[in-house]
């Protein structure tokens, strides 16, 4: 009888699905001509800002005022950008940059008309009980801008700086690459002991 070989199965390759993310997640930056508080030389542009200067801000945690260190700026071509309408500003920047709302850190893309955004934070003495309390500005409108340059900065410690009066978060450059490994490790000879004389 003919014995029938049945075809190999193959199983289908893979299917590569490339994730779509939205244009606010690659960056958190101002536009460089939005106005950071350094110290020792007020109010500068982002695009002007440099590592090692140092800028007044608040700790992203525990809001504690102080001095802390610029450890990276890069600029950023090309990004999608949009302006948050304050009444003492217009600020452009990057769908993902971070504003100080309720507590938390949120982007720009989900920010509301109404909502209100950090500015400083004040210490107030209630009854012997220290309180910190935010002051805020109030989001007027909100609308798309051209895309373009924006700034990513590193702030050491804080994470955080202050631009247009208003309480921002800062992005982390990226990662650096990582040191190089030799896959085989090198043989390990150990020294020849010599027998301990006999007695």
């Amino acid at each position: 009888f003919p014995v029938t070989i049945p075809a190999p199965v193959i199983p289908p390759s893979p299917v590569i699905v490339e994730p779509t993310l939205p244009p606010w997640q690659p960056v958190m930056c101002p536009a460089p001509w939005m106005m950071i508080d350094v110290v020792g030389r007020g109010k500068i542009p982002a695009g002007e800002l440099q590592p090692g200067m140092f800028v007044r801000t608040y700790h992203e945690h525990t809001m504690d005022y102080g001095q802390y260190q610029v450890t990276h700026v890069e600029s950023i071509q090309d990004a999608e950008r949009i302006q948050i309408e304050f009444e003492h500003v217009d600020f452009v920047c990057s769908y993902s940059h971070k504003f100080y709302k309720d507590g938390e850190w949120v982007v720009a893309a989900e920010l509301e008309v109404g909502d209100k955004i950090g500015h400083k934070v004040v210490e107030i003495n209630r009854g012997g009980v220290i309180i910190k309390e935010t002051q805020t500005f109030e989001v007027l409108g909100i609308s798309e801008y051209d895309p373009g340059e924006v700034m990513r900065i590193t702030v050491d410690e804080a994470h955080t700086y202050v631009c247009e009066d208003l309480l921002s978060h800062n992005e982390l450059p990226p990662p650096d690459p990582l040191p190089y490994v030799d896959p085989v490790l090198p043989e390990v000879i150990l020294p020849q002991v010599p027998p301990d004389p006999p007695n």
